[in-house]
């Protein structure tokens, strides 16, 4: 049996990284909502409370503002696709009007926040840490299903941290990356391989189409679509996007269009192996979906009912497990479940879905079933919320090898790899044999979990190995023959 899989390299990562974004900003305050009020909530560390505190600012953030720190976790700007706020909660120079036409009285001026959830995103310059980028959509009305706005445009803004005495000044604006349409939201970031490029992925409207752009040290890259999956309907403007921290997977969730899953090559961009699961039939439109530090355990949301999916089960529907079902309680806590974000404190906060003073919390995300620990409106925050929850990257996700390998001059055209049995009961021995070149001392074969967690390593000096499954719980598996150009492979447990 030949297998040969090039994207497996989305799987040589097995250390656990959390977002570096030390600092949210949420929120909004009815007493004065043309003038600001809000929330900050700075996370200290894994073990800490984070702090929280009332913030008086110029922006009402009614979405996913996209904020960004320095290296230092200092805050450094935040944006709710509006205009731009530096660390000092004023109008950054340069920033004004970054939404076009109509939508500036509808959207930003009468104080509604900006435009759709997940529909900014900021990301750092890769070769020189003066710059930094604001990604985003403009919009327009388009003519269909009764008037939907739709993003036209991709978009990139650029700022100078060294303008403004050393707060920051837009200096490019509004700079087109791709002409298509877009939601109005799921615009998400990963990592690339190198750990210093990113990723980022923005679905084409009522489509299974997804644009990859790609920011390295060399600048801002259209790197063309795939399409692939579910083919989304024109119910597309609510929902959410997230990466694993690991990055081996892409999930989008709308309760309207399905979980949708996805493999994802942090090397080439490419999503692949989709699977699609109805999560609960429902007519609300709130949905939210984040991952567990350790890439696990997915928590997808509904207007009123929160899920666990284990991304490592051989069968991830069959895996669903029934964490909490809203509480209606009165308001100002009345909100069901919307956007959900994983914070640097290992924990996973939730937003509501109207007017409300609290986030949700999953304590201990990291835990199966019900020991992941959820607490209702378990986080008080001193300003009212909707629906915003930062839309920030996990900043650390670890540099892994791409395939083909840099250090091997071996192809993997006439090599043959043997596992049997495959698939494989659990507690059985199963062997794994390679043919085709002359083993040397340096070869091993490593093993992966579906998420991307390095399991076992043993060296193949004699050609072939024999691997217990004692220890291994029943799901799906991957192999790789280092330093083989791309000879990997796939086997399950059952």
């Amino acid at each position: 049996m030949k297998t040969i899989i090039t994207s497996f390299a989305v799987l040589l990562s097995c250390i656990h990284f959390l977002s570096s974004q030390n600092t949210w900003i949420i929120g909004y305050d009815t007493t004065a909502i043309n003038s600001g009020g809000g929330t900050s909530i700075s996370f200290m560390g894994a073990s800490t409370p984070p702090n929280i505190s009332y913030l008086q600012k110029q922006m009402d953030i009614l979405n996913c503002p996209a904020v960004l720190d320095d290296d230092m976790g200092n805050l450094q700007f935040y944006s709710n696709g509006c205009y731009v706020s530096d660390a000092n909660h004023n109008k950054m120079p340069g920033s004004d009007s970054l939404t076009t036409g109509q939508f500036i009285d509808v959207y930003c001026d009468q104080g509604l926040g900006g435009l759709g959830l997940q529909t900014t995103i900021a990301l750092p310059a890769v070769s020189n840490e003066r710059y930094k980028y604001l990604f985003k959509y403009n919009y327009k009305f388009i003519a269909q299903n009764g008037g939907d706005i739709r993003g036209v445009e991709l978009v990139y803004c650029k700022i100078d941290m060294d303008g403004n005495d050393g707060l920051g000044e837009m200096i490019e604006r509004n700079v087109s990356i791709v002409t298509d349409t877009f939601p109005t939201g799921y615009l998400s970031a990963v990592k690339h391989a190198d750990g210093m490029s990113w990723w980022l992925l923005a679905p084409k409207s009522s489509s299974n189409t997804y644009h990859k752009i790609l920011l390295d040290s060399t600048g801002i890259h259209y790197m063309g679509a795939q399409s692939i999956g579910r083919v989304w309907d024109h119910r597309d403007w609510t929902g959410q996007s997230t990466f694993t921290p690991i990055g081996a997977h892409y999930l989008r969730h709308s309760n309207f269009n399905k979980l949708n899953i996805f493999d994802f090559d942090r090397c080439t961009g490419n999503l692949s192996d989709p699977i699609i699961i109805d999560v609960e039939n429902t007519d609300y439109a709130a949905a939210g979906v984040s991952v567990s530090s350790n890439s696990r355990f997915a928590y997808v949301s509904t207007f009123s009912n929160l899920y666990q999916f284990d991304l490592e089960a051989g069968d991830i529907e069959q895996s669903k497990t029934l964490i909490d079902t809203y509480d209606e309680a009165p308001f100002p806590y009345y909100s069901g479940f919307s956007l959900s974000a994983l914070a640097p404190d290992q924990k996973i906060y939730i937003a509501g879905t109207s007017s409300h003073k609290h986030l949700h919390v999953v304590n201990s995300p990291n835990e199966p079933g019900l020991e992941c620990s959820f607490s209702q409106h378990g986080l008080d925050i001193p300003s009212f919320n909707f629906a915003g929850i930062p839309n920030v990257p996990h900043f650390n996700t670890e540099e892994l090898d791409c395939l083909p390998s840099s250090n091997s001059n071996i192809e993997a055209t006439n090599i043959e790899c043997i596992l049997f049995p495959n698939p494989v009961e659990q507690g059985q021995d199963f062997q794994l044999n390679i043919k085709g070149i002359p083993i040397r001392e340096e070869h091993e074969v490593r093993f992966y979990s579906s998420s991307g967690n390095l399991l076992e390593s043993h060296s193949l000096s004699q050609g072939q190995i024999t691997i217990s499954t004692t220890s291994w719980p029943i799901g799906n598996y991957y192999y790789t023959i280092y330093p083989v150009k791309d000879l990997a492979g796939k086997f399950i447990v059952f």
